[in-house]
C-alpha cells in the first residue's frame, strides 16, 4: 500500500532530504525520463537495478492511495482518492540520518508480520477505514523495532500521535506521524524536525 503526497518535487525544486525514505530515487529517474513513451518502464528498470523494487515510480505515476498486487511488475488492485481519509493527518519527520535502501534490503525480516500488516492496510483503503489504517501503520512500526530500528521520539507533551513508522527502508530517513485532527498536526509541525505533507492525486 502507497500513497502519493504533496509537496511535489521537480529537478529544480526538491524540497525533502535526500535518502529519506519518500521515493526520492524513483521520482528522480520518473522526472529524468519525462516525456518518454515508456516513463514508467525506464524508471522501474533503474529502481529494480539497485535492489529497491518498482512501488516507488508506480506510485509516483499513478498518484493518489493505491493497494498493489504482490509481483515482479507493477499491478494495481485498487486505487482510491485519499483526500477526506488523509487530509490534514499527515506529517514527517526527519531523523537526522539518511538510510540506505538497497544496503538493508538484505537483512533479515519477519515476512509473515509484514504479510499481516499489509493485509490490515489493504482492508483499510478498501473500507476507506482511517482508524484501520492507522492500525496497520502501528504493526508495521512494531515490525521495524524488532528489525532493531532505533525507536522513534515520542511526539511532544500535548500532542496525540495515532501512529508512526519509518519510512521506506527506514534505519533513518523520514518517518511517517499521523494524528486525529488537522489541529494536532499542525502543532507538531511548529517543532524541529517535522513538517507537514498532504495525499496527492491527479484528477
Amino acid at each position: 500500500v502507497n500513497c502519493s503526497i504533496s509537496p511535489l518535487v521537480s529537478l529544480s525544486d526538491w524540497p525533502y532530504n535526500l535518502r529519506g525514505g519518500l521515493g526520492g530515487s524513483g521520482a528522480y529517474a520518473m522526472l529524468q525520463g519525462s516525456g518518454s513513451d515508456n516513463q514508467l518502464a525506464g524508471a522501474v528498470d533503474k529502481e529494480l537495478a539497485l535492489g529497491v523494487g518498482w512501488q516507488d515510480p508506480a506510485i509516483i505515476s499513478e498518484t493518489g492511495l493505491v493497494v498493489w498486487k504482490s509481483g515482479a511488475a507493477p499491478g494495481m488492485e485498487v486505487k482510491i482518492d485519499p483526500t477526506s481519509m488523509l487530509d490534514g493527518k499527515m506529517a514527517i519527520y526527519w531523523t537526522g540520518d539518511p538510510h540506505d535502501t538497497p544496503g538493508t534490503a538484505k537483512l533479515a525480516k519477519d515476512l509473515d508480520a509484514i504479510e499481516v500488516a499489509g493485509k490490515k492496510a489493504r482492508d483499510a483503503v478498501w473500507a476507506s477505514d482511517y482508524e484501520m489504517l492507522c492500525d496497520s501503520v502501528n504493526m508495521s512500526y512494531q515490525v521495524q523495532l524488532n528489525e532493531g530500528m532505533v525507536e522513534l521520539p515520542d511526539s511532544p507533551t500535548g500532542i496525540d500521535v495515532k501512529a508512526k513508522k519509518y519510512l521506506g527502508g527506514g534505519f533513518g530517513g523520514y518517518a511517517l506521524y499521523l494524528f486525529h485532527t488537522r489541529e494536532e498536526r499542525d502543532k507538531i509541525t511548529k517543532h524541529d524536525g517535522y513538517r507537514s505533507v498532504e495525499p496527492h492525486i491527479n484528477v
